[in-house]
């Protein structure tokens, strides 16, 4: 996390030590905004290291703090517009999702061993994630399986279910297995 007085120094050496507060405009809020976002980093403890560019929620932080300077002015009557005002945050981007392709999933389930591919094809048809399937016990078995299947079918098109029928009873194991908590 960045410290205040850290941001400070940074926003020092983009706006300059002495540029007025009156002398800010909008149009200089989104200059800084856009030097934070791509222009060189340099860390006065590190010289040889520079770096171009920053994320977009750092520089997020660092326009929070910047925009905060002049509103206290503002109000403070010590300048009389507001530059700070109708500047958006920027936006974070998200990976896109990869999702598991019907293919990729079908050779998935036909390299595992029937008890490895049934964990996969609980996850897959019911949301389950890992921890949720560690979880379960040999007590919440077929019976169980087939219930999660029974409540999620709804939302299954033919393919899935008749794919779900098919490697069900295959990927359950015959009997409880012996060995740890039998």
């Amino acid at each position: 996390m960045l410290s205040i007085t850290s941001i400070v120094y940074t926003l020092q050496r983009v706006i300059g030590e002495n540029t007025r507060l009156v002398d800010i405009e909008h149009a200089d809020i989104l200059h800084y905004r856009k030097e934070l976002l791509t222009g060189t980093i340099i860390n006065p403890a590190m010289p040889n290291l520079t770096r171009q560019g920053r994320a977009p929620s750092t520089v997020n932080k660092q326009m929070a703090v910047l925009s905060e300077m002049p509103k206290l002015a503002n109000r403070s009557q010590f300048i009389l517009h507001a530059p700070y005002e109708g500047v958006s945050r920027l936006k974070l981007s998200k990976n896109d999702p990869d999702p598991l392709l019907l293919h990729k999933y079908q050779a998935l389930i036909t390299t595992l061993p029937s008890s490895q591919a049934l964990i996969i094809i609980v996850a897959v048809y019911t949301g389950m994630r890992p921890g949720e399937i560690g979880a379960l016990a040999w007590e919440d078995d077929a019976h169980m399986v087939y219930e999660i299947y029974s409540k999620w079918i709804g939302d299954m098109n033919q393919d899935q279910v008749n794919m779900l029928n098919n490697q069900m009873p295959t990927a359950l194991p015959p009997e409880r297995p012996t060995g740890r908590g039998a």
